[in-house]
């Protein structure tokens, strides 16, 4: 609850201008199906390539990759990433999912 009110009072509360993070948030809405797809080749298909050959199971190194202190580090790093990468995919003429969508949907 405290860090939704504090989200809320730093990102949604500031309809004059919001800044960069509003910015970089706003990205990141529009573009997710292109960052959930990303996510998953990032991190699910190597995990399950990997699990699948080593003990002929996918789903084996599901909680026991890597500790999870480092864990969150690395989700850190793929957030910020992530966030970059949204940045940029929201640039006029820039490839995503959403504007494949868009390309195969609109007559």
């Amino acid at each position: 609850m405290l860090l939704a009110a504090l989200l809320h009072c730093s990102l949604d509360a500031s309809s004059t201008g919001g800044g960069r993070s509003l910015r970089v948030a706003g990205a990141m809405s529009r573009h997710s199906l292109s960052l959930y797809i990303i996510h998953h080749v990032a991190h699910l298909w190597p995990l399950w390539l990997v699990g699948f050959v080593t003990t002929g199971d996918a789903t084996a190194l599901w909680q026991v990759a890597m500790p999870v202190s480092m864990a969150i580090c690395w989700a850190v790093a793929c957030l910020c990433a992530m966030a970059w990468m949204a940045d940029r995919m929201d640039r006029p003429g820039s490839l995503s999912m959403e504007s494949l969508l868009r390309w195969l949907c609109e007559p």
